[in-house]
């Protein structure tokens, strides 16, 4: 018997099926490829986005602990030494998380003029019983601690703000 003679077209379309299927192949990884790409690059938003929200957040705790030894003095009018631990504990890491103005403020500008202010307080309360003119300059250097820390607000809000803004 006599073998099969193929048609003569089919021995010329078989590279060209094979050419065909080759570039399909390549069009198909170069979509997945372009897809991997995009996954990617919102996988890499994603990510700086949190890591600007996890920045924020310990920014803030920073921030309101400052804030809340501001709001103690101008509704209390004193900063006792227990409250020093909460503040240092509040701000630790401000070094870290800030430029060094705002560290610097935090750690040494502010805490000073807290510390100064229980200073002025324990000298109006030995004034007592002393003359007029010493109670007088305790009172006064005393006032001026507390109207020293009490203008403060804006001066904590100028130094925070850049820090504490999310960017859309």
């Amino acid at each position: 018997m006599t073998p099969p003679i193929e048609p003569h077209w089919i021995a010329y379309a078989s590279p060209v099926v094979a050419l065909l299927a080759a570039i399909i192949a390549a069009g198909v990884a170069v979509a997945f490829g372009r897809m991997q790409a995009k996954i990617a690059r919102q996988q890499a938003d994603t990510a700086r986005t949190k890591l600007q929200l996890d920045l924020f957040d310990r920014r803030l705790v920073i921030y309101n602990a400052v804030m809340s030894a501001w709001r103690r003095v101008v509704t209390k009018g004193d900063f006792p030494s227990e409250q020093i631990d909460p503040y240092l504990l509040g701000t630790n890491g401000a070094r870290w998380l800030f430029e060094d103005e705002v560290a610097k403020y935090v750690d040494e500008t502010f805490l000073g003029m807290l510390i100064e202010l229980e200073f002025a307080n324990a000298g109006l309360l030995g004034a007592r019983g002393s003359g007029a003119d010493v109670q007088t300059k305790a009172a006064d250097t005393r006032a001026k601690r507390f109207n020293e820390i009490a203008e403060q607000h804006r001066v904590i809000d100028q130094l925070f703000s850049p820090y504490l803004k999310l960017k859309h």
